[in-house]
């Protein structure tokens, strides 16, 4: 079931859809159901995603990025989007462009989108306010899950850890991914191959090997 502001993603034509009513039925684009974009609220290792807010006479600046975001041709910003309980406003961006948007609005924010053409869909919530992420968690809520099932597992496998190239999540073998059906003690290379980063949603291919 979809729900209101959720974003779905077709991954054969790229297509990108904003629920603005949920519904029962399924979105399906290209023959195939499209992808939820689970909204990432971390801060990425070498760049900043998440978007910040400043209130100006008229309204508020939206900046992606404490530092600002890259705005090159191959990497960039694609919108940026605020979102009221009543009203939703959105501004879309060309590279070289500033990573910034004044919004001269009315209203109390509750929270912020932006769009990454590499690294998909960053939030910033603003009260809390449960936006329909399911059961995908902020990266660092998936880092600090309890740890105590490692005590459990016994048995010889490869500990090796992999990285989420899109959103830093770390598999850990040791831990599995147990909200994703996976069991502590899988290795990386027996994950099932349909199964997708708990944060970000991308595929097995985007991860590399964790040196940390």
């Amino acid at each position: 079931m979809a729900k209101r502001y959720e974003l779905y993603k077709c991954d054969i034509c790229g297509n990108i859809v904003w629920v603005m009513h949920g519904g029962d039925g399924a979105l399906v684009c290209c023959g195939e159901e499209m992808r939820l974009l689970p909204p990432q609220t971390a801060e990425m290792a070498l760049e900043k995603h998440v978007p910040i807010i400043e209130e100006i006479e008229g309204g508020y600046r939206v900046t992606v990025g404490s530092t600002l975001h890259p705005m090159t041709d191959e990497h960039y910003i694609e919108w940026i989007a605020l979102c009221t309980a009543d009203q939703n406003h959105i501004a879309f961006l060309k590279p070289h462009q500033e990573p910034s948007v004044d919004f001269l609005i009315q209203g109390e924010p509750l929270f912020l989108y932006e769009y990454c053409n590499l690294h998909g869909l960053w939030q910033n919530d603003l009260k809390g306010v449960d936006h329909g992420k399911h059961d995908v968690k902020p990266a660092e809520e998936v880092a600090a899950a309890p740890q105590a099932e490692e005590t459990e597992v016994t048995a010889d496998f490869d500990k090796t850890k992999y990285l989420c190239t899109a959103c830093q999540y770390i598999y850990d073998p040791v831990v599995g991914d147990v909200d994703g059906g996976i069991e502590p003690g899988t290795s990386f290379a027996d994950l099932p191959e349909d199964w997708v980063c708990p944060v970000c949603g991308v595929s097995k291919d985007m991860f590399e090997v964790y040196e940390g």
